[in-house]
């Protein structure tokens, strides 16, 4: 019997309440789409290193709108359409790789991981260079590689690149899109991963550069020890590109074992991946505690004996759902993450082998034993407002988690490793009205059920701009100085010529006026508006002397400069406020 050594789950995240699909060789365009419907979903992003550190400033394009993730790495959805068969979205970050992931409808908190890039190594490009990093060894010809335009580059090369070892526990967080493939005849496949490949290289402008026509380049890249024994001779390699429409994994060439490394060569550079098709079943299930309470950020990691495999998480209500290889021996292990680098095994089961879609029910484990404590709380605000696009922010010693706000403005979720004495925090913030909380602490005890006072939201941001576009609701966008930032600048030419500016969260804009007192509306000279607001709404306004600006305070010396904007071009129009220190 072959002995699959790594699997990753279809989404790597979870899928659930999506139509099933054949299991059967269909065409290109129909195995992975057949089945597609549009969810519409509130969801909030959140934004991770490998390290499990929040980044903010990274770009999410959806559908042709970018989403920039916020000083907390978030990044909020609003009543957008996603595909229940998985919706990919581009992420990018100049720190880390350019990289598809995939989401799924009504997940509330979804979780993305991005690959550092880490340090570059340089080399010239006239010269034949081999290149090592960690787990991999280029070899380039001289003079083998051309900028965007097609032109031979000649000068320093800065390459970043990256190994992803498929027995990692991070490896299926970690990878590009999940592993749907076309073969090199078109047919619809999932894929067994041994190891992939990242790779970006950069002229000594920062232009992006790639393999000339013509020329190839030959890639070493190491296999753990672990799998070695079980790894075929040979096996198809496969490619995703960054600018991928599909995020599916594309044949193209193949990879000799040599000793401990697979050795392919390859005439563009992207992700690259050493894998084996296969078929798969569909495997889900939900966990519960011993008292009958759904668990929700459990580790659910399914193996194939003999070598390692891949994970899901459990979702809000406790359940996790994925692909698994058939025809082999399968066992599942579930984990409390206390951390990245963390686990405690809650439980173990054989699988056996399967042969056809499982569903395993309801599996029980016994987390109190971990130090796992139950919150529950609720969020109002202060008349007359009504609650908007809220969340709640939680601080523990394991990092910061964010909470979905129920309907009815509850909140309801357990955090594992905790310990008693241990302070943690909640604060809630509206992204609607422009309100926060601040900081509610409190110290644990023993008693691992709490039931928190409400947050009352009722303070505003001191700093902001709110925008209102086409009618549409008004938006607040809180003034950080990290990844939001506003402000007015003197324009040299003039005593009363300025720039108003805010950038940043998606947004951004820059307009010059003339100022000419308080309280009075003059024009914008001109005025450019372009991003998403935080619902989704694309946004791409600009006219000379359409909109008005009105200052009720300009104080530049340290004090406060308040205001508002307004105006109409076209079909278009736009209105906010704005608040702020000099």
């Amino acid at each position: 019997m072959k002995t699959w050594k790594c699997l990753c789950f279809l989404a790597c995240l979870l899928i659930f309440d999506s139509c099933r699909k054949d299991e059967k060789s269909v065409t290109v365009n129909d195995e992975f789409e057949k089945y597609t419907q549009l969810i519409a979903t509130n969801s909030i992003i959140v934004l991770r290193n490998e390290k499990n550190d929040l980044v903010s400033g990274a770009v999410m394009t959806l559908d042709g709108t970018q989403h920039t993730s916020n000083s907390e790495g978030l990044i909020f959805l609003k009543n957008v359409p996603l595909k229940n068969t998985g919706h990919l979205v581009q992420i990018s970050h100049p720190a880390y790789f350019k990289t598809g992931k995939r989401i799924y409808p009504n997940k509330g908190i979804i979780e993305l991981f991005l690959i550092s890039k880490g340090a570059s190594v340089q080399f010239a490009s006239q010269s034949a260079s081999t290149v090592t990093f960690s787990g991999i060894n280029y070899q380039f010809p001289a003079n083998s590689l051309v900028d965007a335009n097609g032109l031979e580059y000649k000068g320093d090369v800065n390459i970043f690149a990256r190994h992803l070892n498929p027995t990692s526990p991070l490896f299926g967080a970690m990878m590009p899109a999940d592993l749907r493939a076309y073969d090199i005849d078109g047919n619809s496949v999932y894929l067994t991963s041994f190891g992939m490949v990242a790779t970006e290289l950069y002229g000594s402008n920062g232009q992006s550069l790639q393999i000339a026509s013509g020329k190839k380049v030959k890639i070493s890249m190491h296999l753990d020890n672990s799998i070695v024994s079980n790894a075929p001779n040979s096996l198809p390699i496969w490619y995703i590109s960054e600018q991928s429409s599909t995020g599916i994994w594309k044949e193209e060439g193949r990879a000799i074992k040599v000793n401990s490394n697979y050795e392919f060569e390859v005439t563009h550079f992207s992700f690259w991946n050493c894998d084996v098709p296969g078929n798969y079943v569909n495997l889900k299930g939900q966990v519960k505690n011993l008292q009958g309470a759904t668990v929700a950020n459990l580790w659910v990691t399914v193996t194939v004996n003999g070598g390692p495999s891949g994970y899901a998480v459990t979702d809000g209500n406790g359940k996790f759902e994925g692909k698994v290889p058939s025809g082999v021996g399968l066992k599942i292990q579930i984990n409390e993450i206390c951390d990245t680098f963390m686990q405690v095994k809650l439980y173990e089961a054989n699988l056996g082998v399967l042969t056809s879609d499982t569903d395993l029910g309801i599996i029980q484990v016994d987390n109190q034993n971990i130090n796992t404590y139950t919150f529950t709380g609720k969020v109002e605000v202060c008349p007359p407002n009504n609650l908007g696009t809220s969340y709640v922010k939680f601080t523990s010693n394991q990092g910061v988690r964010y909470l979905i706000v129920n309907p009815d403005s509850s909140y309801s979720f357990t955090s594992s490793c905790l310990n008693s004495g241990e302070t943690v925090s909640f604060e809630a913030a509206d992204y609607t009205n422009g309100l926060e909380s601040g900081p509610t602490t409190i110290t644990l005890t023993s008693q691992k059920n709490v039931q928190l006072s409400n947050l009352t939201i009722c303070t505003a941001f001191d700093e902001y701009v709110s925008i209102s576009y086409n009618g549409s609701q008004e938006y607040y966008y809180k003034k950080d100085g990290r990844m939001f930032y506003t402000g007015i600048f003197q324009d040299s030419s003039s005593m009363n010529d300025y720039i108003f500016y805010f950038y940043g969260s998606g947004l951004e804009c820059s307009s010059r006026f003339i100022y000419n007192g308080l309280n009075t509306a003059v024009p914008f000279q001109n005025f450019m508006l372009q991003g998403s607001l935080i619902n989704g709404t694309g946004l791409n306004f600009g006219c000379n002397q359409c909109l008005n600006i009105e200052m009720s305070q300009f104080d530049l010396t340290g004090g406060y400069i308040i205001g508002k904007y307004w105006g109409t071009t076209g079909p278009n129009t736009v209105s906010g406020k704005f608040r702020f220190k000099t």
